[in-house]
């Protein structure tokens, strides 16, 4: 696998199909069926938060960090674009506190891990651009911890778990890749076609009964049986032709997702269909639209995203318009991939240049 940035990746496969699909591209142009500021309005202040309060630690050599999951504040296990695992049981304690080791290699090289979940401390799951997933019940104990399993044909960009009974990895063919066995081997993973309109790049399983994906072509993927196979998954449309780059739901009664047009996606019934979606524009008061990575919401009244020029763009009302969100640079002009958020308190964010930022 190319040692490519993780946003152009997915874009790069379905091409010909569309011009910004997968975990991030250059944007497609956006015309969002639901757009509007929320309950917030364009001249209320913005909500304020300091950037001092973030620091970052080189962990990772020349390595692009891609993937982090936290469960709670002792353990964080991050992903790279060589196939390492990035651990710590202390993320605030500088770069001496992470261990890399590489857990991910085949007869072509090392593959690229593009996200992991950790449902508890003794199960982290990720997933690869081989079609693997990349597992342990002991994430910090080395390389031996580690099981690589092949459970799909195409790239798996993403994946979440809402507990030891039940996994969901999305594909770069529209697919979602189930176990509610997740270290029982290949034969416990189940590839179904859930979305046939493009790839999905993200992915949020709050309980074992509600999974909220995001696709390329402005599209949440729900479904209240994940395991039931593709007719469970319904495909809605909710922001235009954005792509959507990352979901996350802290509970069933709430999802935030971002996109590559600088907007921020909520919903409060996320089964409610396209009418239960508001897409909030320019949630980083800036000119022009700037894409949005990752985000993560480790409650309703707590949730952080990071973008490609260092900036954190937090909300402790994430869905109050774009006046509730305020944009800080804490992490200079470092481009950030995605962040972990298991508390209230404590969120970890990653970087291509092999660094981990925390705060808030």
């Amino acid at each position: 696998m190319p040692q490519t940035h993780r946003k152009f990746l997915l874009a790069a496969i379905v091409l010909p199909v569309v011009a910004a699909c997968g975990s991030a591209s250059t944007p497609a142009s956006s015309s969002p069926t639901h757009s509007s500021s929320g309950t917030g309005n364009a001249t209320s202040a913005p909500a304020t938060s300091s950037s001092a309060a973030w620091t970052t630690a080189h962990v990772d050599g020349s390595n692009q960090v891609v993937g982090i999951s936290c469960f709670g504040t002792s353990l964080c296990v991050a992903v790279d674009s060589g196939g390492n695992v990035v651990t710590s049981t202390n993320p605030t304690g500088g770069t001496s506190a992470w261990t890399v080791t590489n857990v991910d290699s085949d007869s072509g090289g090392h593959q690229e891990i593009l996200g992991m979940s950790c449902p508890s401390a003794t199960l982290c799951v990720g997933v690869d651009g081989g079609g693997s997933t990349v597992i342990s019940s002991n994430p910090t104990g080395g390389a031996s911890a580690w099981t690589v399993t092949k459970v799909d044909s195409n790239i798996l960009s993403a994946v979440s778990c809402a507990s030891a009974s039940l996994c969901v990895g999305v594909d770069a063919f529209g697919n979602v890749v189930t176990s509610s066995n997740p270290t029982g081997g290949a034969s416990a993973w189940t590839v179904a076609d859930a979305d046939a309109t493009t790839a999905i790049g993200s992915i949020s399983c709050p309980s074992t009964t509600l999974c909220v994906a995001g696709d390329g072509k402005g599209n949440v993927v729900t479904s209240t049986n994940p395991t039931g196979g593709a007719s469970a998954w319904t495909v809605t449309n909710v922001d235009g032709t954005s792509n959507i780059s990352s979901m996350s739901c802290p509970s069933t009664n709430l999802c935030v997702a971002t996109d590559q047009n600088g907007n921020v996606v909520t919903s409060t019934n996320p089964t409610g269909g396209a009418s239960a979606w508001t897409v909030i524009t320019n949630v980083e008061h800036a000119v022009g639209s700037v894409p949005l990575g990752g985000v993560s919401c480790s409650s309703a009244n707590s949730c952080a995203a990071v973008d490609g020029s260092g900036n954190a763009v937090t909300s402790t009302n994430p869905t109050g318009g774009a006046s509730a969100w305020s944009t800080n640079d804490v992490a200079g002009t470092d481009d950030m991939t995605t962040v972990s958020c298991p508390t209230d308190s404590l969120c970890v964010a990653v970087d291509y240049a092999g660094d981990v930022i925390t705060g808030p």
